[in-house]
C-alpha cells in the first residue's frame, strides 16, 4: 500500500474479505466493507443481520445502507487516498466519495490483487486438489458419453460427480457437441444429442475447499475426420508452446504471442477469439489476465489458465486447458490428464 501510495484499502468482495481475515460472507445487498488502513487494525463494516465468527477482527455494524456509510466514513479523514477493489458497489462508493472530501479513489489492482496472484505452499495444494477432482470428473464424464445422450445429461452427470465428492460447483457447464462447439461459451442444451463423429468440448470445474479448478478437454465421438484432426492438432501445439514459456520474468502477453502464432501460421487465428488465460484461487476467474494486452511477468507461486481455443461457427471447434503454477525454475501443470487426441468409442 504504501508503494502504491494508497493510505487505506476498501474491500467489498467476498473472496477478497476472506483471503484477508478467514471470514467467509455472503452479503448479497447488504453493507459488508473491510476497510485496511497502512496501519493499524482492519475494520469490518457489516449489516447487523450479518453474523460473523469470533476472529478478533473488529466489527461495526448498521441499521441500515446509509448509516452504515456514514459509520465508514467517520473513520476515513478527509484528503485520504482510497482504493477499491473492481466490484465495489456504487451504492456504497458514491455517497461515501461525497462524505469524504478531498480524497481520491482507484482500483485494487496494485495492492490486494497483486498480492493474491501469488499463491503460498498452502494454498498451491489447495489448487493442486482442486485440480484432481477436476481430472476425475473430467474422465468421469467422457466415459459416461454415448449415442442419442444430450449435453445436458452430460453436464447434469458432471454436477452429480463433483456434488458427490463434496464440492461446489455451477449448475451448468459448457458441453458442446459438433457444431455447438464453435461457440466458446455455449451453454449445454437440452436438445443437442450425440452422434458419430461429433466433437466434444466439455469446460468443467469446482470449488473444493474454497479454491477453485477450471479444466477443458476435447474428445471425438466413434470418428474424426482430417479437417478436425488438424484442427485439434494445432491448438495442442500452441497449448504445449505456450506451457513450455512459463517461468518467472516471462511477459504474459509472451504465453499469448506464442499460443496465437501456431494458431495463426496454420491459418486459424480468426478462430481464436479470446485471450489465453485467467487467473484463478478463491474465485474461478481472478484479476490477472494471460493476453496480448497484459504487462504482467509471471511470478512465482501464480496459478493461471493456459487455454487455446479455435472456434468455427456452424462447424465445430476445440479447446485445451490446463492450470498451471509458476515455480522456481519453470511451472507445474496441476491437471495431470492426457491431452493427446482421444476418439472415445
Amino acid at each position: 500500500m504504501r508503494r502504491q501510495k494508497v493510505q487505506r484499502l476498501l474491500i467489498s468482495d467476498p473472496t477478497g474479505i476472506l483471503y484477508l481475515t478467514g471470514i467467509l460472507l455472503n452479503p448479497m445487498e447488504r453493507l459488508c466493507v473491510l476497510a485496511v488502513p497502512q496501519t493499524g487494525e482492519c475494520v469490518l463494516h457489516l449489516d447487523k443481520i450479518m453474523e460473523i465468527p469470533q476472529s478478533g477482527i473488529t466489527a461495526v455494524r448498521s441499521n441500515q445502507l446509509a448509516q452504515g456509510v456514514a459509520q465508514l466514513a467517520a473513520q476515513i479523514p478527509n484528503g485520504t487516498a482510497l482504493c477499491v477493489d473492481d466490484g465495489f458497489p456504487a451504492r456504497v462508493l458514491v455517497p461515501l466519495l461525497n462524505l469524504c472530501k478531498g480524497g481520491s479513489v482507484c482500483l485494487a489492482e496494485g495492492c490486494l490483487d497483486a498480492v493474491r496472484a501469488c499463491k503460498d505452499p498452502w494454498e498451491q495444494q489447495r489448487m493442486r486438489e482442486a485440480a484432481q477432482v477436476a481430472d476425475t470428473v473430467m474422465e468421469q464424464a467422457i466415459g459416461f458419453l454415448r449415442e442419442g445422450i444430450t449435453e445436458r445429461q452430460v453436464s447434469d452427470f458432471i454436477c452429480r460427480c463433483f456434488r458427490e465428492k463434496g464440492c461446489h460447483c455451477s449448475n451448468v457447464f459448457i458441453v458442446a457437441f459438433g457444431a455447438n462447439a464453435g461457440d466458446p461459451h455455449h451453454v449445454a442444451s437440452e436438445t443437442a444429442v450425440l452422434h458419430p463423429g461429433d466433437c466434444v468440448m466439455m469446460d468443467i470445474g469446482c470449488e473444493k475447499a474454497q479454491y477453485w479448478s477450471d479444466l477443458t478437454r476435447t474428445v471425438y465421438y466413434k470418428n474424426v475426420d482430417a479437417a478436425q484432426q488438424h484442427l485439434y492438432n494445432t491448438v495442442l501445439r500452441a497449448n504445449c508452446a505456450a506451457e513450455a514459456l512459463v517461468r518467472p520474468g516471462v511477459p504474459l502477453r509472451a504465453l499469448d504471442a506464442a499460443a496465437r502464432s501456431i494458431i495463426e501460421k496454420e491459418g486459424l487465428g480468426a478462430g481464436f477469439t479470446h485471450r489465453l488465460g485467467h487467473f484463478i484461487g478463491l474465485a474461478g476467474h481472478e484479476n490477472g489476465s494471460v493476453s496480448e494486452e497484459s504487462n504482467q511477468l509471471a511470478r512465482e507461486g501464480m496459478i493461471f489458465s493456459i487455454e487455446p481455443g479455435v472456434y468455427l461457427p456452424g462447424k465445430y471447434g476445440a479447446r485445451i486447458e490446463d492450470l498451471v503454477l509458476v515455480t522456481t525454475q519453470g511451472f507445474e501443470r496441476l491437471n495431470t490428464i492426457d491431452k493427446t487426441m482421444r476418439i472415445v468409442q
